[in-house]
């Protein structure tokens, strides 16, 4: 659920809405919309003792977990054998069968589609040494070094032994370039992000600035990192949603050059903002900056 859908259904429930109390379990509820075989049982089973949390992975790359693998192999080769774009006139990879459907676009027009694209993925890696979240812009995918590259790269599937045993995290990958220095061969066995190759916490937090630095600033997305870090010692965990949103808030100000409500009641905040005129920034959340959650509702504050 979304911060935004959370914060409106918050909004109706103070308005006295209400719903059904078997929501999940009704024959046309939530569970039974997306399982066949829903099992009321696995809800409480070994509750309190076993926390599917603590299996999530992390995802070092923004795009699918079947290309992972590629990914690091062509990176990893091109550090090792210090390859250029200009050296390169072939990349073949030998990819696990699923990954053929699931990256099939071979010549992606935007950040969207350039992750689902093993081509543009294997390019990225190659010219760039590294995939991070303004990889996947259009502009990027759109560059002319990339278009250049995507050409030169082939796919083809290994077949599975059984039909069962290749998936994201599981099977080989093998990666072969071909440049003018001659041709360099990785097989990678183990998938970046998987429980088999879980990343380290340097990498994790590499991750995070690179994310939440995007709305946070580089100096801001540091003081949540560290605050978050701490988490533990905090007295009340609201002290964390609050430098969240003050942060956010100051952040995007700054790149935007908005005026920044102080943190308060939406009521408040919608009062001040028809009060002193200019541009303001209401949320930090991915709506727009003129968004009212009590217009929505049909009523003014």
């Amino acid at each position: 659920m979304t911060d935004d859908r959370f914060y409106f259904r918050q909004l109706l429930a103070g308005r006295d809405f209400t719903s059904s109390e078997r929501g999940i379990e009704a024959p046309r509820g939530w569970a039974h919309v997306l399982s066949t075989k829903f099992d009321p049982a696995q809800i409480t089973d070994k509750l309190g003792a076993s926390y599917e949390l603590m299996s999530n992975m992390y995802k070092p790359f923004a795009c699918g977990l079947v290309v992972h693998a590629t990914i690091d192999a062509c990176i990893q080769l091109r550090n090792e054998h210090r390859l250029q774009p200009a050296d390169i006139s072939a990349v073949e990879l030998a990819v696990c069968p699923i990954v053929m459907e699931l990256t099939a676009i071979k010549e992606p027009k935007t950040g969207l589609e350039g992750k689902f694209s093993m081509e543009y993925n294997a390019a990225a890696a190659l010219i760039d040494g590294k995939l991070v979240m303004q990889s996947f812009t259009d502009a990027m995918v759109q560059r002319a070094e990339i278009r250049a590259m995507m050409p030169k790269v082939e796919r083809f599937a290994i077949p599975s032994p059984d039909g069962k045993t290749y998936s994201g995290i599981t099977g080989f990958n093998e990666v072969e370039i071909v440049t003018t220095r001659g041709t360099f061969k990785r097989k990678e066995e183990r998938v970046p992000g998987s429980p088999a190759w879980p990343m380290t916490p340097s990498d994790r937090a590499e991750k995070f600035l690179d994310c939440a630095g995007l709305v946070l600033g580089t100096a801001g997305a540091r003081k949540l990192l560290e605050l978050t870090e701490r988490c533990g010692e905090l007295k009340n965990v609201a002290e964390l949603a609050r430098a969240r949103e003050l942060l956010a808030a100051a952040g995007a100000g700054r790149h935007r050059g908005d005026r920044v409500l102080p943190v308060g009641g939406c009521a408040a905040r919608g009062r001040l903002r028809d009060q002193v005129p200019g541009r303001w920034l209401v949320s930090t959340r991915a709506r727009p900056a003129a968004f009212h959650p009590d217009e929505h509702l049909g009523t003014r504050p």
